[in-house]
């Protein structure tokens, strides 16, 4: 905040420097940069600071300007309304009387936009009673006596700049808390774009974080793709709890592909899970039909469930596959491997891998681990799991612990111990538990029984398809 004030005078706002601004947008600035600084939480000292910036770039505190007017000039300048909402727009207040300077603002941008028939309607009015009245001057009238009814304001009324700041400051304050700000709908709608573009480019790092964004301000598909990344663990963020909570979110903001994927957190082969696919199956085969990639590698597997639906998956992740998602990619190589047709299961996986998929390297490293569709080549196996774990991803621990059994294989055991710890600290527990295995019988290590729990206890505390081993294991210890 201090070196924020102690350059305030060479800041900018659409090129010009803060201190050639009007005070209707000097007064714009300091509020959203006060706020966006401080994070919506401040101090008396911080306050202090603002009364100094104000001075810097030639806004004294107690000057005065109008309230109305200096909100209608916000309200009238797209660059303003920008720089004070954070590019969002006001959702529609039902009580304006505690947020007057947005409950303005909303009723402004309305009567410009989805009320302007009634300016139009009040302006022909006049018009054909020969008076004549700028639509402009209808727009603030209406506000005026908008705002006065249900606050019992007047806004035509002077204040000073700082306590416009403050006034200001408070709508911000209260409309983030309450969620009153929104992303417009143009803008929604480009930026879920460009993240479905990076989720299918597998820039997971730049995709999650934008549908983290449009999630967090309410949008139902960027929810769904959000229970995706914590389900799945994409981009490292597995979470099952959070998984669960934003594809609820998702469902109740309307979302299909969320709605059908809280079936996932239910108990199998239950009645809810059935209604659930039926409820949204309709609305699934429409995305599908669009050319929705996400909406195909969906449906496609509900349908590989019953065999009667198998081709109609196939074709599916075909398509979706063949549109570059490296999800489906890997899913239609499982199918095609499934129905042992190996040699094009593997022209999927590494089509799956080379996109970026972790687990479509683990894949074809598998079949080259057993023959399938290939010669067996342990050698080829260890490159295709090393390119999984090196994604360092969610395939890295189960890479590790396969190229550890792989060396342990060769009796390679200090190597294959190396490897056992690498896939433990990528999160798999079975790779404790081998390594524990090692301490337990002395194989590439001094045998060591204490510590062999230890391992064997790690591998436990995980909670996860190692932990009833681990724990006989750590019986066996002490039998």
């Amino acid at each position: 905040l201090l070196t924020w004030q102690s350059s305030i005078e060479y800041q900018t706002l659409d090129g010009c420097e803060y201190a050639e601004l009007d005070d209707a947008s000097k007064i714009v600035c300091l509020a959203r940069d006060f706020y966006e600084i401080t994070k919506g939480h401040w101090t008396t000292s911080d306050l202090l600071l603002l009364k100094t910036a104000m001075t810097d770039i030639d806004i004294r505190p107690k000057d005065r300007v109008n309230y109305f007017s200096a909100l209608r000039e916000i309200a009238e300048s797209p660059v303003l309304t920008a720089k004070l909402l954070g590019n969002r727009e006001i959702k529609p207040l039902n009580d304006p009387a505690y947020l007057i300077a947005f409950g303005t603002l909303k009723k402004l941008d309305s009567l410009q936009q989805d009320e302007a028939y009634i300016v139009n309607t009040v302006a022909d009015y006049l018009g054909r009673n020969s008076v004549a009245a700028a639509e402009d001057d209808i727009r603030t009238n209406l506000t005026a006596e908008y705002m006065k009814e249900n606050t019992g304001v007047s806004l035509d009324t002077e204040i000073e700049c700082y306590d416009l700041i403050l006034d200001l400051l408070f709508n911000l304050q209260q409309a983030e808390s309450e969620q009153l700000l929104m992303l417009p709908a143009s803008l929604v709608a480009e930026q879920l774009h460009e993240a479905e573009r990076l989720h299918i480019a597998y820039e997971l790092d730049k995709a999650f974080p934008m549908f983290q964004s449009l999630a967090e301000a309410g949008n139902g598909r960027a929810m769904y793709f959000l229970g995706e990344y914590y389900a799945h663990g994409y981009y490292g963020t597995k979470d099952t709890e959070e998984s669960q909570t934003w594809r609820k979110r998702g469902a109740q903001a309307g979302d299909v592909l969320a709605k059908l994927n809280t079936i996932y957190d239910l108990p199998e082969d239950t009645e809810e899970r059935d209604e659930i696919i039926r409820e949204v199956l309709p609305s699934l085969r429409a995305l599908a039909e669009q050319g929705d990639v996400f909406a195909m590698d969906e449906l496609a597997y509900v349908l590989k469930k019953d065999k009667d639906g198998e081709q109609e998956a196939q074709r599916l992740y075909e398509i979706a596959a063949q549109s570059g998602y490296w999800h489906s990619m890997n899913n239609l190589g499982d199918m095609l491997y499934n129905h042992n047709e190996y040699e094009k299961a593997n022209e999927w996986y590494q089509k799956a891998g080379e996109a970026g998929y972790d687990w479509g390297w683990w894949n074809l490293g598998d079949s080259y681990h057993n023959g399938k569709g290939v010669p067996a080549d342990d050698q080829k196996a260890m490159t295709y799991f090393k390119k999984a774990y090196e994604q360092n991803e969610t395939a890295a621990g189960r890479a590790a612990i396969d190229i550890g059994n792989l060396l342990y294989n060769h009796n390679e055991y200090e190597k294959a111990n190396e490897w056992y710890k690498k896939s433990g600290e990528a999160g798999f527990d079975w790779g404790w538990n081998n390594l524990g295995n090692a301490y337990y019988n002395g194989t590439g290590v001094s045998e060591d029984k204490q510590t062999a729990i230890l391992y064997y206890k790690k591998a436990y505390k995980q909670n996860a398809g190692a932990a009833g081993h681990a724990a006989n294991n750590i019986g066996l210890v002490f039998y």
